[in-house]
């Protein structure tokens, strides 16, 4: 899995943010593999926990054997699982239905991990994406975004993933900025609508993509792309402004498929 293309069409580097892969060349059955699609059965810790300590260990089961997940945790952009060095972060269980980690958290910060895509050893995909979110504060930020993404022809926009980027800390086009993300959400909503809550004050730059396919590989030729901006010739990113205790709303901008949006 490789998400970068989607962040390199927008002319972007980013050395880090890859979706990783744990697991191997292992092909159990079990009772459940004739089910069409992998469904998560538990995430830990719970959604929406505060006041962690210093450590906390992530985990993710589904409801059959599963090969390969893809998640990213943020901040930081670990990318949870892998193939080999760094990227070989999340740990899967003899019974290949668990994949976890202990993890070191930061004070005073709120984390997300996100869910992106599984490879079922009977070869089917995840069914939709997951999102967990919990702190080291007692006091979680208030903010939160809410608006609407359009997509192209019939394409059902839920399933997208959005990225928030700190528009404080943007250095230009062609950048890394592997450390500007500062959260993500999906949109779970067949009409388009999403909600991106327990945002701490700032402005953000909103981008969305979506993978068409179920393979976990993001073509940047089909799958599906787009950003909050204004829209002319070309396109000029917009920030949002997020506050404590306030929706920000009127969120709305459409994808596209592929990258005819970034050529001129």
């Amino acid at each position: 899995m490789n998400a970068r293309k989607f962040l390199a069409g927008l002319g972007v580097i980013v050395p880090v943010l890859v979706l990783g892969c744990g697991g191997g060349s292992d092909n159990p059955t079990g009772p459940d593999d004739t089910k069409e699609t992998v469904k998560i059965v538990a995430l830990s810790p719970e959604h929406g926990t505060h006041a962690l300590g210093d450590t906390v260990t992530v985990s993710i089961t589904f409801d059959r054997p599963v090969l390969e997940v893809g998640a990213i945790l943020v901040p930081g952009l670990r990318g949870l699982g892998g193939s080999g060095g760094y990227q070989q972060w999340l740990l899967r269980s003899e019974d290949m239905l668990t994949f976890s980690r202990n993890v070191a958290l930061d004070p005073n910060t709120a984390y997300q991990v996100l869910v992106l895509w599984a490879l079922g050893a009977d070869s089917t995909g995840l069914d939709e994406p997951a999102l967990l979110a919990f702190s080291t504060t007692a006091d979680p930020p208030t903010g939160s975004i809410h608006g609407h993404i359009q997509t192209p022809g019939s394409y059902n926009p839920a399933g997208s993933v959005l990225i928030l980027v700190d528009a404080y800390r943007w250095v230009g086009w062609g950048q890394a900025f592997e450390d500007y993300i500062m959260a993500l959400g999906w949109v779970d909503d067949s009409d388009g609508d999403y909600s991106i809550e327990n945002l701490a004050p700032g402005k953000y730059y909103l981008y969305a993509f979506r993978n068409v396919a179920t393979d976990g590989q993001y073509d940047e030729q089909k799958s599906l792309f787009g950003l909050y901006g204004e829209w002319g010739l070309g396109v000029r990113l917009l920030a949002i402004d997020v506050r404590n205790n306030q929706e920000t709303t009127g969120i709305d901008f459409p994808m596209f498929q592929g990258r005819s949006f970034f050529e001129e």
